[in-house]
């Protein structure tokens, strides 16, 4: 006879294994699991960490029993670093799971296919404020790791890191993104086809066939800066006063040397890997840290981990 078990077994065990994830949709992707629902957090977690799909007729059946063979697929999918779809691919980093290509940005949490705009490709465009306080609520924005997209720029540190967490990821730690990149191919040379993209130009995410890591991951040099979690004295300047600007709530910001917007007060956000143009300054140990986390430099972009 087939074993049974039913939902809250299902939470107990997956979010045991794939651990607790981060910030998710307040829209429901099932009609059936309402934001009222006791299990409301918990079926759209699960859904956006890839690990629960629901039924093809677009329901979840929260009250149905599950068989034992569905609830080892979910613990499969939580331990297979599952992306939260199909088009959304990470790879497993020692204990991390790390996007395999440089984040697109998203007005929907799985892009274009439900007709969702890209935000970043050639502008400043995005919808919420770059203090990023509005970009998961009024104004959501949401970060997706796909083939074959040009990988969205333009962004701060603050829209970059809300854009991971609405997708229930976040971003990396400097050490963490160092261990991703190990084994990227760091000649400093650029063919302008298969080589990590540090002379020529932005390219598609993957598209540079030999600008991949150890561990699988995408274009870790050059193509664009990648925003890291760690912030950092800048040491450029002198701490040249102590109020941030009204975008930032006028907040008091001490003992720092500000970066790049001084006028923000901010220290360096940290940015690695180097861009299409670094040449052979771009590498796995490039490190840039004069930008605050309030830069939109075009050049800057990002990825995310869980």
């Amino acid at each position: 006879m087939k074993k049974l078990v039913i939902l809250p077994l299902i939470i107990l065990v997956v979010v045991a294994v794939a651990g607790y994830l981060y910030a998710f949709s307040p829209i429901p992707y099932f009609p059936d699991v309402p934001v009222t629902h006791w299990a409301f957090e918990y079926v759209q977690r699960l859904f956006e960490a890839g690990i629960t799909t629901g039924f093809p007729d677009g329901t979840y059946r929260p009250e149905d029993p599950v068989k034992r063979s569905q609830m080892a697929a979910f613990i499969i999918r939580a331990i297979k670093c599952a992306g939260n779809d199909t088009n959304d691919i990470m790879v497993k980093v020692g204990p991390v799971c790390v996007d395999r290509y440089e984040a697109s940005v998203w007005s929907l949490p799985d892009g274009d296919d439900s007709g969702g705009s890209q935000f970043g490709t050639s502008s400043d465009n995005y919808p919420c404020n770059d203090n990023g306080n509005d970009c998961s609520s009024t104004n959501p924005i949401y970060a997706r790791t796909e083939a074959g997209v040009t990988p969205s720029r333009y962004i701060t540190w603050f829209q970059a890191q809300q854009a991971c967490a609405m997708s229930g990821k976040r971003l990396l730690t400097n050490a963490e993104w160092q261990m991703a990149a190990a084994g990227t191919p760091d000649p400093g040379t650029d063919n302008g086809t298969t080589d990590c993209a540090v002379s020529s130009s932005l390219s598609l995410t993957g598209s540079r066939s030999n600008c991949v890591s150890n561990w699988g991951v995408n274009d870790m040099v050059g193509n664009l800066l990648e925003w890291v979690a760690d912030w950092i004295q800048d040491n450029e300047d002198s701490d040249g006063g102590t109020t941030s600007t009204s975008a930032y709530g006028d907040d008091e910001i001490y003992g720092i040397d500000e970066a790049f917007p001084a006028a923000d007060r901010f220290p360096a956000a940290l940015l690695r890997g180097g861009i299409w143009n670094y040449g052979t300054g771009a590498g796995v140990f490039m490190m840039f840290a004069a930008s605050g986390p309030s830069d939109s430099y075009p050049g800057n972009g990002f990825r995310c981990a869980r």
